[in-house]
C-alpha cells in the first residue's frame, strides 16, 4: 500500500469478525444471540460500502438558504440553513439519509454552535452589532442512532427490583454540526486496506465563509463545493489554470504569457520527480496556411522546483522564435497521467467540458475579455457542484485547452 509520501508500508486490514447462529431445534436464544444476528449483517454492508464504494456524498444534500414561500414562515433575523434531501456515505460505512420534510435538518447556525465557538464569535466580533463574523463556519453530517419506542420489560430484575425501561427500536438517523473548526482531512491513500482507522468522524458538506449570529445568511457565502465525491480515493485535480481556455489574446499578450509561463494549479500535492520533460506539450496551430495549418511546436521548459511537491505547473517558452500570429490557435496538452500525487496516484486530469477556472496570475495583466461562448447549459459539473474541476473521477487522462490570437478583424479563425 503507497503511503502518503510515496512510499509502500505494511498492509494492515481491520475488519470485524463476522460471526452468525447456527440454528438448530431446540436452541435457546438470548438478548445478545439477536444482537449478533443484527451486527453480521451491519457490518458486512459497512465494509462493503467503504471497501467498495468508499465515502462521500452519493447525490444531493446540499446546504441551501431558505427562500420565501407561500404559507412558510422565514426568520430574517436568524442565519438559518437546511439540507436538502439526499445520500451519503461516511467513512466507517454508515449509510446517512436525509428524506423529504425532515424538519430536523434546518440549522440555526448561531444556535448549531457549541457555547465555546460562540463565545469565540462574540469576542471578535466585539461591541459591533452590525459587524459579521468573516471566517469559515463547517457544517457537517453525521450518523446517529435515534432510540424509539420507549417499553417496560416484562421480566423482573434477578435481585428482585423492577427492570428500567428500554427502547424497542433503533432507528439509523443523521445529525448536523457547525464548527469553527474544519473536520480532519484523510490523508489514507486506501480507505480499505489502511493501517489505521480514519479519524474523520463527520462528512463535510458545506462551508460558510460569513455569518452573521442575528441576520440571514447570503447565498453566495453558502459553499457546497468544498465536500468530497463518493469514491475509494480523492484523485489529484486540475483546479486553474492562468489562461481562459478558448479566449483571444493579443499577439503582445501572448508574448508575454508565455515568457512568463502557462500555470497550472493541481487540488493536491504531486510528485515533482514525476512533473518532467515531456508532460506538457505547446503547439501553435498557423490560420494563414493556404491548405492545411501547419502546426508547429513551442519549445519550452517547466519551471524547477526544489521541494519533493508542488501544487503549481509554470512552463515557460523564454525564447521565441516567432511569436504566434493573429488567427493563429495555441494548444496546451499536458499528459496529466503521467504525473503522479503522493499516494502514487495519477492525476485526474481529463478538462471535461473546457471548464477548468480561469486563476489570475500577478506577473500578467489580465486583459481577456472571457471564454467566446458562454455555457448555457451545465452550471454545474455532473459530480456536485460549482466551481469545475478537471477529471471525471476514475484518474489519469489528458488536459487539453487552447487559446486564440486576437485577429485584425476582431475574430478568432475557426479550423
Amino acid at each position: 500500500m503507497a503511503s502518503a509520501n510515496g512510499t509502500t508500508t505494511e498492509q494492515g486490514f481491520e475488519a470485524p469478525q463476522f460471526e452468525r447462529l447456527n440454528y438448530f431445534y431446540g436452541q435457546m436464544l438470548g438478548v445478545k444471540d439477536f444482537c449478533a444476528e443484527q451486527s453480521y449483517f451491519r457490518e458486512k454492508i459497512k465494509l462493503h460500502n467503504r471497501c467498495l464504494h468508499g465515502y462521500g456524498t452519493v447525490c444531493g444534500l446540499r446546504v441551501l438558504v431558505p427562500e420565501p414561500r407561500p404559507g412558510c414562515e422565514i426568520h430574517p433575523e436568524k442565519p438559518f440553513v437546511y439540507v436538502e434531501p439526499g445520500l451519503a456515505l461516511d467513512a466507517e460505512g454508515n449509510e446517512l439519509i436525509v428524506r423529504e420534510g425532515e424538519s430536523c435538518l434546518k440549522i440555526d447556525l448561531w444556535e448549531a454552535l457549541t457555547a465555546d465557538d460562540q463565545q469565540t464569535v462574540m469576542k471578535e466580533l466585539g461591541n459591533d452589532k452590525d459587524a459579521w463574523y468573516c471566517k469559515p463556519l463547517y457544517v457537517c453530517l453525521h450518523y446517529y442512532v435515534c432510540p424509539l419506542g420507549p417499553s417496560q420489560p416484562i421480566a423482573v430484575d434477578p435481585c428482585g427490583g423492577t427492570l428500567p425501561k428500554m427502547f424497542g427500536k433503533l432507528r439509523d438517523g443523521v445529525r448536523v454540526s457547525v464548527s469553527l473548526t474544519a473536520p480532519a482531512q484523510d490523508k489514507r491513500c486506501d480507505t480499505c486496506c489502511c493501517s489505521g482507522p480514519c479519524d474523520c468522524s463527520c462528512l463535510l458538506l458545506a462551508r460558510v465563509d460569513r455569518f452573521h449570529p442575528h441576520e440571514s445568511v447570503k447565498r453566495e457565502d453558502v459553499k457546497n463545493d468544498v465536500r468530497r465525491r463518493i469514491g475509494t480515493y480523492a484523485f489529484t485535480t486540475i483546479t486553474g489554470i492562468n489562461w481562459r481556455h478558448g479566449s483571444e489574446h493579443r499577439r503582445e499578450y501572448v508574448r508575454h504569457l508565455l515568457h512568463e509561463g502557462l500555470v497550472v494549479h493541481f487540488s493536491r500535492p504531486v510528485l515533482v520527480e514525476t512533473v518532467r520533460r515531456g508532460v506538457v506539450d505547446l503547439y501553435q496551430i498557423e490560420s494563414r496556411s493556404t491548405r492545411h495549418p501547419n502546426i508547429i511546436e513551442l519549445r519550452g521548459e517547466i519551471k524547477a522546483c526544489p521541494d519533493k511537491t508542488t501544487t503549481e505547473l509554470r512552463y515557460r517558452v523564454p525564447h521565441l522564435d516567432e511569436c504566434p500570429e493573429p488567427g493563429d490557435r495555441v494548444l496546451v496538452v499536458v499528459r496529466s497521467a503521467f504525473i503522479l500525487d503522493e499516494c502514487c496516484r495519477p492525476v485526474d486530469g481529463l478538462n471535461v467540458g473546457g471548464r477548468v477556472p480561469y486563476t489570475p496570475d500577478e506577473k500578467l495583466h489580465d486583459e481577456s475579455p472571457g471564454p467566446l461562448e458562454e455555457c448555457r447549459q451545465c452550471q454545474d459539473p455532473p459530480w456536485g457542484y460549482a466551481p469545475w474541476t478537471s477529471g471525471n473521477g476514475t484518474g489519469g487522462g489528458t488536459f487539453e485547452s487552447w487559446f486564440y490570437v486576437e485577429d485584425r478583424k476582431g475574430a478568432p479563425h475557426e479550423h
